[in-house]
């Protein structure tokens, strides 16, 4: 008898290695859950399943989708941000956008009963509404945000056309254990645990909309567990728009004095949102960020000494 037949619906998740990915992944084998993972590059630690392939082969992904029952599909591959692909904009519209279409197809060819895509706020773009809401006329200023928009109308195509049960998160900037990438709030906390100047090159009065990893991993899962109409779209943030300095001063407080040396980069201008509207997420899926930012940059910091580094690559 096939695997298929004899397990219980699992949860597939592409991206399992990246930052959203493996601490979804973690989470959820945590609940009992059957996880199985899909990356290019196997992960450091769990227990769950990791399959090496691109998101792009979708040969693979539907291979590993008629071995096994998944119930729910949640979609974090690709490129997860600008700055990991900021050379290359056809890259990051044919992974995420292609990437997409490869899971929402796979979710229709197999009866996966839900795909939840991590979409995010950068879809928004350099608009002045306040506060920013989820019916908002998207207007990204970059390849990475226009994926984002193409990949969420992929979502709400399948869900009119074949009745698939998307639902997408628009994810603000995160941080915490398993950041791999650039971020501000790593750089300073590193600089004053060091002792050291921190230079954050865009200006003291850029805003940014942090988001602790263990909200967005509540935010992840409750996408999973609650029942939403198809096509559904979700602000998903720390609920505090703050500037580089006004972070500068909580990461100084909680750690106890830094220094920081801001630049000019106008890059850093891109995303001056300020309050981002969470009525539809607290209202539908009881989600209410629990880490102000001093509090997730203390368990930052307690997760940093743990694992006895300044630097995590974990």
């Amino acid at each position: 008898m096939s695997e298929r037949s004899v397990a219980r619906p699992s949860i597939l998740i592409t991206g399992a290695s990246g930052l959203l990915g493996r601490s979804l992944a973690l989470r959820l084998e945590n609940n009992g859950e059957r996880v199985i993972g899909l990356d290019r590059v196997a992960p450091r630690e769990g227990k769950n399943e990791v399959i090496l392939a691109d998101i792009l082969d979708a040969a693979a992904l539907f291979e590993l989708c008629e071995k096994h029952d998944f119930g729910t599909i949640v979609h974090c591959g690709g490129v997860s941000g600008r700055a990991v692909a900021r050379d290359d904009p056809y890259g990051t519209i044919r992974t995420n956008v292609m990437g997409t279409a490869n899971v929402f197809e796979a979710a229709r060819n197999f009866a996966v009963r839900r795909v939840v895509l991590a979409s995010s706020g950068s879809v928004y773009g350099r608009t002045t509404d306040d506060p920013v809401r989820e019916d908002m006329l998207p207007q990204p200023v970059n390849a990475y945000g226009a994926s984002k928009v193409a990949s969420e109308a992929i979502m709400q195509a399948y869900a009119r056309d074949w009745g698939i049960d998307g639902v997408a998160l628009r994810i603000f900037q995160v941080f915490g254990p398993g950041r791999k990438t650039r971020c501000h709030v790593r750089a300073m906390i590193e600089a004053a645990l060091e002792g050291r100047t921190a230079f954050i090159p865009h200006g003291a009065d850029s805003r940014c909309q942090y988001l602790y990893v263990a909200d967005a991993i509540n935010a992840l899962v409750a996408a999973i567990q609650t029942a939403n109409s198809p096509g559904s779209i979700y602000n998903i943030s720390g609920g505090t728009s703050l500037s580089l300095q006004e972070v500068a001063d909580v990461v100084s407080e909680v750690v106890g004095g830094l220094n920081v040396q801001f630049g000019n980069d106008p890059t850093g201008r891109e995303y001056c949102l300020r309050t981002i509207d969470l009525s539809a997420a607290r209202r539908e899926l009881n989600y209410v960020p629990r880490y102000s930012l001093a509090a997730g940059i203390a368990a930052y910091i307690a997760w940093m000494k743990t694992t006895r580094s300044a630097s995590p690559t974990l």
